[in-house]
């Protein structure tokens, strides 16, 4: 038996959308979690100010520029971006193993774009002019936690960023799956 042909030539269409569709997801939520780091320390530092304001200026004063630098903002956006992607990937493996759908090389093709549509452009990045230079690197803000430990280089921490979302959301993915076939052994037959 070839391996095409368990393979319905009718999904490709969905399956082409899927891709796309996770890639553009992935770049909305990446623009999400810029903002929403941004303003979730911006507000912790100010309620932290109201609260110990002359009671105890010590917490206030170390946890403050703590909450204020850009390696903090960036790791918050990591975080949200990294946690959204991975409950949208977890719905993703149940939903699709519930509808007989469940695709690794799928998946795989998808996580794959993503990390490369995300960190490809940064490779034919230039700095010579200074807006299109700020543009790009806060549109790459919550990858930009790592580089300090890479001494100032910006494409390694964007594409280790980007590998770890990838490997996480297969993950995510194989794992939600299983976990509904455990739930629903009678689904195996569909595979």
């Amino acid at each position: 038996m070839d391996i095409f042909d368990k393979y319905k030539v009718d999904r490709a269409p969905r399956e082409l959308l899927y891709v796309l569709g996770r890639v553009g997801l992935f770049i909305v939520v990446n623009v999400f979690a810029i903002f929403a780091g941004i303003f979730s320390c911006a507000g912790v530092s100010t309620v932290i100010a109201v609260i110990f304001d002359n009671k105890n200026k010590f917490v206030s004063l170390e946890l403050i520029p703590f909450l204020g630098s850009s390696t903090t903002t960036s790791m918050v956006g990591f975080i949200i971006l990294t946690g959204i992607m991975l409950r949208l990937f977890w719905d993703d493996g149940k939903r699709h193993t519930a509808y007989g759908r469940f695709s690794i090389p799928v998946v795989l093709i998808a996580v794959f774009f993503m990390a490369a549509v995300y960190s490809v452009p940064l490779l034919f990045f230039d700095n010579t002019k200074d807006s299109l230079s700020a543009a790009i690197r806060s549109f790459y803000t919550p990858s930009l936690w790592l580089r300090e430990v890479f001494k100032g280089n910006m494409e390694i921490p964007v594409v280790i960023s980007a590998g770890i979302i990838a490997i996480l959301c297969m993950v995510f993915y194989k794992l939600s799956g299983d976990r509904y076939i455990k739930k629903h052994p009678d689904l195996l037959e569909n595979f």
